[in-house]
Parts: C-alpha cells; sequence; structure tokens
C-alpha cells in the first residue's frame, strides 16, 4: 500500500530508535481474518510481520454508546444537569471526550463502572441554560478496539420542558379550584348550620 496510513518520525530512547506506523482497514475485511503485512526497511535490511484479528475478537456492532435522558423534575429544579454516558462491552481504557456542538468540553479515561458488567460510565455537568437552549451534547469514545470512534449525542426536546410545565400547572390549577370549591362549600354549609341554630334558639 502506498496511502492510507500514517507513519509518525522515528524518535531516541537510551539509544534505540523506534517509530510508528498507523493503518486503517475496513471492518469488515479486518472481521474475516483478512492478512496484513508490515514490512521494515532499515539500513538494507528488511523485516516483515503478519498481522490479523485475533480469533476472539468482539464484533464492532456489540459495542455501545448511549447518553441517559434527563429526569424532568432535574431540569425544572436545579441550575445544573448531570448528563450520563454509559459505554458497554468494551475492555478498560475507554477514553470518552463530552463535546457541545464542535467545542470540547470534557476528555476522561473513562474507569467508573456502569451498572451493568462490561459498562463504564462518564459524567458532565452543565448548566440548566445550556440545555435549555437547544443544542447537542456529544459523547464520542475512542478505544483501541475500536476502528472509529462511536458516538451518541442527547439535545433538549423541542417544547418538552414547555409541555410538562404546562401540565403541572394545569393539575396544580385544578386541584386549587377544587380545594377552593370545597372550602367555599363548607363556610356556606357552616353559615347555615349557625343561622339554623339561632332559630332554634330564638323559637
Amino acid at each position: 500500500m502506498d496511502s492510507g496510513f500514517f507513519t509518525s518520525p522515528a524518535c531516541e530512547a537510551n539509544g534505540n530508535f523506534s517509530a510508528t506506523s498507523r493503518l486503517r482497514v475496513p471492518l469488515g475485511e479486518w472481521l474475516n481474518s483478512a492478512v496484513y503485512t508490515c514490512q521494515v526497511t532499515h539500513q538494507e535490511v528488511t523485516q516483515s510481520q503478519n498481522i490479523t484479528a485475533p480469533q476472539d475478537v468482539t464484533e464492532c456492532s456489540d459495542f455501545a454508546v448511549k447518553i441517559l435522558p434527563l429526569p424532568t423534575d432535574q431540569v425544572l429544579l436545579e441550575a445544573t444537569v448531570m448528563l450520563t454516558c454509559v459505554v458497554s462491552n468494551l475492555p478498560f481504557g475507554v477514553i470518552i471526550t463530552w463535546e457541545q456542538e464542535k467545542k470540547t468540553l470534557k476528555s476522561e479515561i473513562a474507569d467508573q463502572p456502569g451498572e451493568h458488567r462490561d459498562s463504564v460510565i462518564s459524567k458532565l455537568d452543565i448548566s440548566t441554560q445550556a440545555w435549555l437552549s437547544g443544542v447537542n451534547f456529544y459523547c464520542v469514545v475512542n478505544h483501541q478496539n475500536l476502528p472509529t470512534p462511536l458516538r451518541d449525542s442527547i439535545r433538549k426536546e423541542k417544547d418538552s420542558i414547555d409541555r410538562t410545565w404546562i401540565e403541572n400547572y394545569e393539575n396544580d390549577y385544578s386541584n386549587i379550584r377544587k380545594t377552593a370549591s370545597t372550602f367555599i362549600t363548607l363556610f356556606f354549609l357552616s353559615i347555615f348550620y349557625s343561622a339554623a341554630v339561632t332559630l332554634v334558639k330564638v323559637k
């Protein structure tokens, strides 16, 4: 191959030189046990190494990334909200990057276990105002076992909070009306009762 790969410049450590070369290959070829050969030539000496996928490789479709939906009450009552990204079926060493549109907010090696086996989570605190603005937030996952990064996105559903607030308001207003009606009824009953008692005493 004359293209499709990147080789970093050689570096020295304790008198030894090393270089890294990376080649991006189609996932289908890799999972079908295609054989790739890395050939290195230095001072008229050539060495080669065959590389193929291990037999126990897991298909990429088994990997999963999901940003959990936000509880409505948290959005309505708190100044900040917490986004949670869950990554499943990847070995440890997962690098998770949070992005807002094209701006990087946070990057870390996720080591906090999730609720399920073989899962890790990453959390991000954002202001409620930023969430209500309707912009996209992304959870981008990188790992050496992934041919390409995985990602999931989340944003405030249009008018979802507004509809919830209206429904809550209407429910509260209905309850207030019922309470007021009950109070007024009891008030008039007490007046009628007092009047009846007064008439009995007068007779």
